[in-house]
């Protein structure tokens, strides 16, 4: 299998035509100076990676919205957590009334054990 270029050299004439070789069995056919076909292909290498970076750049927008997500959850639990214990207060007093209540009055029996 070739890979690679190929470069023929003449003394008196100058190549007009460029056959590359990429390998497996592709072969670009080139109507430039060797000189301009390397300057081409160093700029479309730089073209890929900023493509390449381009695309990594959504994936940080995509972090960004899992961890958006992970605190909308946790600020969620807060919020049941916080009505949770509202709601166990609001039963200790309705328990507590009655009780509350009485000794508010002083006809409770702890009235009676603390003097």
């Amino acid at each position: 299998m070739l890979r690679g270029r190929v470069v023929s050299r003449s003394e008196d004439k100058i190549a007009k035509k460029l056959f590359i070789f990429h390998g497996e069995g592709y072969i670009e056919e080139s109507f430039t100076a060797y000189s301009d076909y390397l300057d081409i292909q160093k700029n479309l290498n730089e073209l890929e990676k900023l493509e390449n970076e381009i695309k990594k750049e959504p994936k940080i927008e995509e972090k960004k919205t899992k961890i958006k997500e992970k605190k909308k959850k946790q600020q969620e639990v807060t919020e049941e957590q916080t009505l949770d214990k509202t709601m166990k207060m609001e039963v200790l007093e309705l328990k507590l009334g009655p009780s509350l209540l009485s000794l508010i009055r002083g006809d409770s029996e702890l009235l009676t054990i603390v003097d």
